[in-house]
């Protein structure tokens, strides 16, 4: 899986109606101490609100009411899929519900594969195939069981399937992958959308028309670089440059409109 390009961050969650700017879901006895406790940190000390659970440890096979609230109400999420993440129904219902956020209100999904294959999770082999197996005998064909984990396994399919980070804690030292991640999350957070017009007509086909030159994907990311981003941004700037042309043709013709109606208006006030 392809590793994503990505100061306390000025504009906060709150001005974007969001609690959180992350929410960690991870398994616990996997990296709460290390991996992903110290990513917390260093998500923390650049400012950007993140929400670390440690109800897990509290034990339960659901989670509850406020923490799909939670969820609800963050910005980016970020699976850690690490060996024994499948093994918890309490990180499988709770990324069951990232993706249904993903999904209903487009919000960001960035999963880690932590020294686990992305093609384990997406097509349930390995640890992640064996800890969906020690499942259904759990539930022994009880339907509403079944039903959620057919849930499970849709959900981790669909996060395999985002661009995310792959990591070897064997190959490479891990402190330099968080900064990574901490870098682009905060330059996610620290992106201001422009303002566009509330209802803009004829535009939204024509956007769609430039995303697929760049191969956008529904996570916002590009997928496959079908004109090299390089090449957008000439494009871009050449497009900038008729436009601007073409503004200041039209303002020099406003402007000679304007001058003539003036003189009419003139001669005809002279004459009254």
């Amino acid at each position: 899986m392809a590793m994503l390009q990505s100061s306390v961050s000025p504009p906060s969650s709150f001005s974007y109606g969001f609690t959180y700017d992350v929410f960690l879901s991870f398994r616990g006895i996997d990296t709460r101490y290390g991996f992903t406790g110290n990513l917390y940190s260093d998500l923390c000390k650049k400012g950007i609100h993140t929400f670390f659970d440690d109800r897990e440890l509290q034990g339960g096979d659901e989670i509850t009411s406020s923490l799909f609230k939670v969820i609800e109400e963050s910005r980016i999420f970020i699976p850690v899929l690490s060996i024994n993440y499948a093994s918890s129904s309490f990180c499988l219902d709770e990324l069951v519900h990232i993706i249904h956020c993903f999904k209903e209100n487009r919000r960001l999904v960035l999963p880690i594969f932590y020294d686990v294959e992305p093609s384990h999770v997406r097509h349930h082999k390995g640890s992640y195939g064996k800890a969906l197996d020690d499942h259904i005998e759990r539930f022994q064909n009880n339907k509403h069981s079944m039903d959620r984990l057919q849930k499970w396994k849709m959900a981790l399919t669909q996060t395999a399937n985002f661009s995310g980070h792959q990591i070897n804690p064997r190959n490479g030292y891990e402190c330099e992958f968080i900064e990574k991640i901490v870098k682009y999350i905060s330059n996610k957070i620290n992106h201001v959308p422009l303002h566009v017009a509330d209802y803009p007509v004829g535009v939204e086909s024509r956007v769609l028309k430039v995303n697929s030159l760049m191969d956008v994907g529904s996570n916002g990311e590009a997928q496959n670089e079908r004109i090299p981003i390089k090449n957008i941004t000439e494009i871009l700037k050449i497009s900038f440059d008729a436009l601007d042309d073409a503004l200041d043709d039209g303002l020099d013709a406003l402007d000679d409109a304007l001058d003539d109606g003036l003189d009419a208006l003139e001669d005809k006030c002279l004459i009254m």
